[in-house]
Order: C-alpha cells, then sequence, then structure tokens
C-alpha cells in the first residue's frame, strides 16, 4: 500500500470517528437537556438547576456549535424560570438577560424578553422593566399571546414608581384593545383604586380656602385617607403578583410538556 493510500485510509477513519463522537456528543447534550426539563416540570429544581448549568459550561467545535447554542439558550432560559420559581429574581434575571443578549435569533427570545422585563418588576427594578417590556410590545406585539400581559406589568411598573395617570392608561388600553384578556377582572380593580386615588389628590387640590387650622387638618386626613388607598392598591398588587406568578408557572409547564414530546420526536 502507497503512501498516498494510507495517508487517505487514516484521513478517513479520523473523519469517521469525529462525527461519531459529534452525534454522541449531541445526543448526551439532548439527554441532559431532557433530563432538567422533566426534573423542572416534576419540581426537582435541584436536578433542573444541575442539568441546566452542565449544559451551559459545555463546549463545542465549531460544527456543533449552532445546534449547542440552541441548547444552551433553552437551558439559560429554564434556569431562569428555576431561579424565578424560587423568587430568586436577581438569578433569574440573569439567566433571561443571557438568551436575550447572547442568543437573539433564538426562538424563545421573544418570550424570554417578556419573562425579563415581568421578573424585573417583581425585583423592583420598574424603569429598567417597563424599557424592556416596551421593547418586547414593539418587537413582538402579540406573537405569544402575551401582549395584554406585557400592558399588565407595565401598568405595575407604573404603580410601582407612583405615576398613576400612566398606569391607568396602561390598564385602559388593555380593556379596549383586550376585552377578553384573562387579566381583564383584575385590571378593573386596579382601575377602580387608581381613579380613587386620582380623584382624592385631585379634590386636595381644588379645596376652597379655609383656616390655616381646617387646612391642616383636612390635609392630614386626606393624606392618610390617601395612604390608606396605596396600602390596599400595594395589597391588591401583592395578591395578584401572586396570582400571577402561580398562573405563569402553570403556563411554563405546559411549555415544557410540548417541549418534551418535541424533544423525544427528534430520537
Amino acid at each position: 500500500m502507497n503512501f498516498i493510500n494510507r495517508v487517505w485510509i487514516c484521513f478517513s477513519v479520523l473523519i469517521f470517528f469525529a462525527g461519531n463522537f459529534y452525534a454522541t456528543d449531541i445526543k448526551e447534550v439532548r439527554s441532559i437537556y431532557i433530563q432538567g426539563a422533566q426534573a423542572l416540570a416534576n419540581n426537582d429544581l435541584s436536578t433542573a438547576e444541575r442539568s441546566f448549568k452542565t449544559i451551559i459550561a459545555m463546549t463545542g467545535t465549531s460544527s456543533s456549535r449552532t445546534e449547542l447554542n440552541r441548547y444552551k439558550a433553552r437551558s439559560h432560559y429554564f434556569l431562569g424560570d428555576v431561579y424565578f420559581i424560587r423568587r430568586d429574581y436577581v438569578s433569574a434575571i440573569q439567566n433571561y438577560r443571557a438568551v436575550v443578549q447572547h442568543y437573539p435569533t433564538s426562538e424563545i427570545h421573544s418570550r424570554t424578553l417578556y419573562k425579563l422585563g415581568r421578573t424585573l418588576i417583581l425585583d423592583n427594578k420598574f424603569h429598567q422593566a417597563i424599557a424592556v417590556l416596551n421593547e418586547y410590545l414593539a418587537k413582538y406585539d402579540n406573537k405569544d399571546n402575551l401582549a395584554d400581559n406585557a400592558h399588565y406589568w407595565v401598568g405595575r411598573a407604573y404603580v410601582g414608581v407612583k405615576d398613576y395617570p400612566r398606569a391607568l392608561s396602561t390598564f385602559q388600553e388593555i380593556l379596549s384593545k383586550y376585552p377578553d384578556s384573562a387579566l381583564a377582572y383584575d385590571v378593573r380593580g386596579f382601575i377602580t383604586k387608581i381613579n380613587g386615588l386620582i380623584e382624592e389628590e385631585r379634590q386636595a387640590q381644588m379645596s376652597a380656602p379655609q383656616t390655616l387650622s381646617n387646612r391642616l387638618q383636612e390635609l392630614q386626613q386626606r393624606s392618610l385617607k390617601l395612604e390608606q388607598e396605596k396600602d390596599v392598591l400595594e395589597k391588591i398588587s401583592g395578591l395578584l403578583t401572586i396570582k400571577q406568578r402561580l398562573l405563569e408557572i402553570k403556563a411554563e409547564k405546559v411549555d415544557l410538556l410540548y417541549e418534551l414530546r418535541a424533544q423525544r420526536r427528534r430520537e
């Protein structure tokens, strides 16, 4: 056997084993990913966290990087959900940001952008959240059937910064654009309370001149009433946060079930 034939045989063997290693490698990634997704669906958060972190830490060749990045993007996405369920909003934000910043062409980019905005609100980063959710609405509108939810959280952010007129107009927009939204009942409650706060402030400004003592007494009473109204509004906000959180966790599990079925079909 001449030298050229020997080189060709060696090259062919290397290509064969490299191809098999790549296939095995991606198959392993898929297996770890399914394990993590299944664990998350079953509330086994520790196993899910380990699985997704394992994938995120992996490196691949240039030929495998596109497929690996797809799993990395989804691992960051679901790892964000793991931390969200744990109420570790800082870590959830970090993982959602990783998808938004490093995987902008991912098919889950839009949903991740929404979740990033929502979680920023729960971490009291209201101005950042408004910017992120407005970006989501400008880019994707109702692509994920989440436009009413995005407007809802924008309204919540305006409540957080006590910008009640903008909160009111945002909530009213939900009822106008999405009258059949599941959030409509909760939104009407917000509108009622916000209207009450705005009216109280308006009445306080329009009151006729009075003696100083009477004026001070009236202002104290109005201030107390406003604080009570704000406390009620904050309590409603807290209860609705829990409700929204539970609804979204339920929706995430539905997404996971679809994802698991899709992954098993690829095997």
